[in-house]
């Protein structure tokens, strides 16, 4: 499930499918929903809560120094 915010009662789509409420949130679970919506973040829709586990950035490991005495 996402949860996204944006401006009360903005639409979305020609025929008007995805519809804000009174306070600007909209849930789905619809796969090609969310994919629609995260298409539009962050500068018309904002994504309030996404339980789709974000994929981690692999650690970098730093080379260290050596002491050159």
């Amino acid at each position: 499930m996402a949860i996204y915010k944006a401006t009360p009662f903005y639409m979305i789509g020609s025929s008007n499918k995805i519809v804000f409420d009174h306070a600007g949130i909209y849930q789905t679970d619809n796969s090609d929903e969310i994919k629609l919506l995260d298409g539009l973040c962050p500068k018309w829709v904002t994504c309030i809560k996404s339980e789709d586990k974000p994929k981690s950035a692999p650690v970098k490991k730093t080379a260290r120094k050596s002491s050159a005495k």
